[in-house]
């Protein structure tokens, strides 16, 4: 359930792309916290948090620049500040549970084996945020519950990672946390679903489960996924967001879409 939250890079100016790499590479050093072999564990979903709520409370940002595996010739700028930092913790925690879970549904060694390499960084995350990670992990025992019972409620994991993204958006409590709330929970609808709609053909091979099964013959997937997005934007335009709003809404509005696009396609391409 990563890489949905990404730019739309042709839509952006070469202004607008240098700033949102420096969030991701951002992003990338400050995961070397927890070592150089966590930032496997690197999402450009987790980026959008950082600049999202970066400009949310207009937190200060430091640029700096550096060389660095990827790029060991050339000094790339990156940005440092407090929300970074979060996107890297919950980063962290999110992978770190996507590796379990994927363990213990498909059996794939590679998840093992980053899940024991991120468990220490994992417990670090979770003596600073537990009430975060106490989230994340109630909503993903929800979804696991829901998918071992073959629940026939097609929403029911959707709504659950709903919550567990309002979980990691909602930092403040003031008079826009409604806002911030109804836009990450309709993001998270999204992400989950637009993950079970590209997996449905693989997930019906394999017999795992998948909510898109239990909807309606005539639903719309698309139209459903629309409706979410549409969501998410319209409570996205009620935040005081000014700082890199272009490019978050290049993000909402139209780079969200571009993997489950492209998945859709392959999907098309093997059917023919």
């Amino acid at each position: 359930m990563f890489g949905y939250v990404l730019p739309d890079i042709s839509g952006l100016t070469r202004r607008d792309v240098d700033k949102y790499q420096s969030f991701y590479c951002g992003l990338c050093h400050s995961l070397k916290r927890y070592g150089n072999i966590k930032r496997l564990a690197l999402t450009y979903d987790m980026t959008f948090l950082a600049m999202f709520l970066s400009s949310m409370y207009d937190t200060d940002e430091k640029t700096f620049e550096k060389a660095c595996i990827r790029h060991p010739f050339e000094k790339k700028p990156y940005i440092s500040n407090k929300f970074v930092d979060y996107a890297r913790d919950m980063t962290v925690a999110l992978v770190y549970h996507k590796c379990t879970d994927d363990w213990a549904d498909d059996r794939k060694p590679a998840s093992l084996a980053l899940s024991k390499i991120l468990i220490s960084a994992y417990r670090a995350v979770k003596d600073k945020w537990p009430k975060q990670c106490g989230e994340i992990e109630k909503e993903l025992s929800a979804i696991s519950a829901a998918e071992k019972a073959r629940d026939g409620d097609p929403d029911a994991c959707a709504n659950a990672f709903g919550r567990l993204m309002i979980s990691i958006f909602c930092l403040e409590k003031d008079a826009f946390t409604d806002y911030v709330a109804a836009m990450s929970y309709n993001l998270g609808k999204f992400i989950y679903m637009a993950d079970a709609a590209s997996d449905y053909e693989a997930d019906m091979k394999s017999g795992n489960y998948n909510p898109i099964k239990y909807l309606a013959k005539d639903a719309d997937i698309q139209q459903l996924l629309e409706i979410y997005m549409g969501n998410c934007c319209n409570a996205f335009e009620m935040l005081p967001l000014e700082r890199d709003l272009y490019i978050m809404r290049n993000i909402l509005y139209g780079g969200v879409w571009i993997a489950f696009n492209e998945n859709n396609k392959k999907e098309t391409d093997n059917d023919k």
